[in-house]
């Protein structure tokens, strides 16, 4: 299961080829605390399509944090199965989990933890995605640890990915029909390129013209990847770019953009993330087959683009007026920006609660959301 996920650092979005109907979101939504694990500190980092949950949560005294799955507003401790320190990065919609627990990658799966090992040599591996059926991939150091490889994990077995000829390579997400992408360094180290793994085979993605790095950010189940390259020519600008069966395309800015990085690719090609504008300023953005669009804020002056789903419905965070809070977004092509706490009751599970950041969205609209009291909820449509 390609993993929807999301970066601040760069920021920018990116889309696709083709260009999906409008759609509106849901005028309300139900919310459902995810749960805790006796601590006050829950982060939320994946969901599953029936809104199963991922990450980490303190223990009583938040001193200790360990990975959890919550279903349904109940949280089960995954680390309590062994080891000290953990944290759940991916999940299916199995409801299994993988991330790392003690230095080593996980696999959780109903009730039943599984250390996946290292390479030959090794000492340490994290896992960074699952798919559908339960096939991992993640990163693991391998002769004496010196270095890492990207791994391919299934059927009870870690294979070694290899590299574009360098010494290093990581696995970033893998799809539902079990191609991987990630970075390597290339022969001799002097450049890191994106790679896509598929049908036994590692591909350089490449690199766009005065660039000797490209690193992928998002994948869906077509195989196509966004990502970021970096310019030599340009101060070392940082800038989105697409994949599909050809050369890497770069998705351009928009006016006054300084810097681009893409969280999300959704089924339509259609990418979601983060531009730079005014030299400083995050700004949401949406990819729509032709161009790159500022989403803009909720009244502040800055707004980070997270995730989209399939209906290219997008959610992110802003600030407001004033730039005195932080506010989670659903943005459609209808609609535009709103901020979901207009479309929640705060009452219940939300009674007292902002909602600061929206980070998934599935194909069912589901959204993960964190609160400004250290907790996660899942919000459904009414």
């Amino acid at each position: 299961m390609a993993r929807l996920m999301s970066t601040v650092v760069g920021f920018c979005v990116v889309a696709a080829a083709t260009i999906s109907p409008v759609h509106a979101a849901p005028a309300r939504y139900s919310a459902t605390d995810i749960g805790n694990l006796g601590g006050s500190y829950v982060q939320a980092y994946a969901m599953n399509s029936r809104g199963q949950v991922t990450g980490i949560a303190s223990l009583a005294g938040d001193a200790q944090f360990h990975a959890f799955l919550s279903t349904a507003g109940f949280m089960t401790d995954i680390a309590a199965l062994g080891g000290v320190s953990s944290s759940g990065v991916a999940i299916n919609d199995r409801g299994q989990v993988v991330g790392t627990l003690s230095d080593h990658a996980f696999l959780y799966t109903n009730g039943s933890l599984v250390d996946l090992g290292t390479l030959p040599g090794g000492t340490s591996s994290g896992a960074t995605g699952i798919n559908a059926v339960g096939q991992v991939t993640g990163t693991a150091t391998y002769a004496g640890g010196v270095s890492t490889h990207a791994f391919f994990y299934s059927n009870g077995a870690m294979m070694d990915l290899g590299t574009l000829g360098g010494s290093f390579s990581a696995g970033n997400f893998i799809n539902r029909v079990g191609q991987i992408v990630g970075s390597s360094m290339t022969t001799g180290d002097h450049e890191i390129h994106a790679f896509l793994y598929s049908r036994g085979a590692m591909k350089d993605l490449g690199t766009l013209p005065g660039s000797t790095y490209s690193e992928p950010r998002a994948l869906n189940d077509r195989g196509h990847v966004a990502g970021v390259w970096i310019s030599t020519s340009d101060f070392g600008a940082q800038h989105c770019f697409l994949y599909t069966k050809g050369p890497l395309l770069d998705l351009g800015n928009v006016p006054g953009g300084t810097a681009c990085t893409p969280a999300a690719i959704n089924s339509e090609d259609q990418v979601a993330g983060t531009v730079v504008i005014a030299g400083y300023l995050p700004h949401a953005f949406l990819y729509d087959g032709k161009k790159l669009k500022d989403l803009g804020t909720l009244g502040g002056s800055y707004s980070i683009g997270r995730a989209i789903n399939s209906d290219g419905l997008a959610v992110g965070s802003s600030s407001i007026n004033g730039d005195l809070s932080q506010h989670a977004f659903l943005y459609s092509a209808a609609g535009g920006m709103r901020d979901l706490n207009s479309m929640v009751d705060h009452s219940g599970a939300l009674s007292g609660v902002t909602i600061n950041s929206a980070s998934v969205i599935t194909d069912e609209g589901l959204i993960l959301v964190q609160g400004d009291n250290l907790h996660s909820y899942v919000l459904r449509p009414r």
